[in-house]
């Protein structure tokens, strides 16, 4: 929550801008949506495949308490 949670922010920049990693490209469906693809491991996707990363980032500074 950006409202209560701006320490956070610099995750959410970070995320919004890293590239991708190796391998993964992301596509668009007919509906609009985004979804990612890795050739190479054959998987396919509807979250970035570094959502797991973030998440556990968030969780920690969450959990450290970091301002």
């Amino acid at each position: 929550n950006p409202a209560t949670e701006t320490h956070l922010m610099w995750i959410a920049e970070h995320c919004r801008t890293a590239p991708l990693p190796r391998g993964w490209i992301e596509l668009v469906a007919e509906e609009g949506d985004s979804y990612f693809h890795n050739a190479d491991r054959g998987e396919t996707t509807w979250h970035h495949p570094l959502d797991p990363y973030f998440k556990q980032l968030v969780a920690a500074n969450r959990q450290k308490g970091v301002r």
